[in-house]
């Protein structure tokens, strides 16, 4: 699966040109190889890499951001890896959904 570059939110166009997790790395810090292509290695230290997931929007026109994949991803949001040892050297905090003052159901939840 490639990412359509017109759903992913602008700001992280410019991850798009990192390279993506390798499969070591994606079960390292717990994501399907499905997801994959949303999961972008942004810079490497030595033997430490950091990972980022890459935000999409639900379609070009909905400026609404795809919280499908957020569920699967979210979680990987700065998280820097040994690729040596094969540990989790640090995490960072995982996506939090916005919430608008609009949206009463969104609140409850």
């Amino acid at each position: 699966m490639e990412l359509p570059t017109k759903l992913v939110v602008s700001t992280d166009r410019r991850f798009l040109g990192r390279d993506p997790a390798t499969p070591e790395l994606l079960k390292l810090v717990g994501v399907n190889p499905e997801w994959a292509d949303y999961i972008r290695v942004l810079d490497h230290q030595g033997t430490l890499a950091l990972l980022h997931y890459v935000n999409t929007w639900v379609s070009s026109t909905d400026h609404s951001i795809n919280e499908a994949p957020l569920a699967e991803i979210g979680h990987v949001r700065g998280i820097i890896v040994d690729t040596a040892t094969g540990e989790i050297v640090c995490r960072s905090f995982p996506y939090t959904p916005e919430v608008v003052s609009e949206d009463p159901e969104r609140i409850a939840s």
